[in-house]
């Protein structure tokens, strides 16, 4: 099995627009604001702001990142938007769950569950086609035999 890494065509950096230089760095910024939060000592205990809003916003903006690396790049385009959805799909459905829930009682099971657990495959799919692209004389088979 002659297996070796192939490096993603071009040269990272160049020719990217500046508004997704700036939906990359906003995301990048709003996860490290994040997760100096939950350092112990900063907050007490959860809040909806952090847990709920900056979250969903980490994934909104990593979700369009990702749209527009598949629409800008054509090389591994399914992956992306794959990724994209997962992320869309998880974003959504945690926005949905805070609005229908927004008390201290939670049920067991929502229609959120549904969204999280459909980014699941997306997610398997993207990271799939994104090694499969990158990794030759990599099998499919190995992956599906669980």
């Amino acid at each position: 099995m002659n297996l070796r890494i192939a490096p993603a065509e071009g040269k990272v950096g160049l020719g990217v627009p500046g508004w997704v230089r700036f939906l990359v760095w906003g995301t990048g910024v709003l996860t490290v604001v994040y997760g100096v939060s939950v350092l112990p000592g900063l907050r007490n205990g959860p809040s909806p702001f952090w847990e709920v809003w900056v979250t969903s916003a980490v994934y909104v903006g990593a979700s369009a990142v990702c749209v527009s690396r598949a629409v800008l790049v054509r090389q591994d385009r399914l992956a992306w938007t794959a990724m994209a959805g997962a992320l869309a799909l998880s974003s959504a459905s945690s926005i949905g769950y805070a609005f229908a829930f927004p008390g201290p009682y939670y049920p067991w099971i929502s229609f959120a569950d549904v969204g999280w657990l459909a980014s699941y495959p997306l997610t398997y799919v993207a990271i799939i086609l994104l090694v499969r692209a990158r990794w030759h004389g990599f099998e499919s088979a190995p992956c599906s035999t669980g």
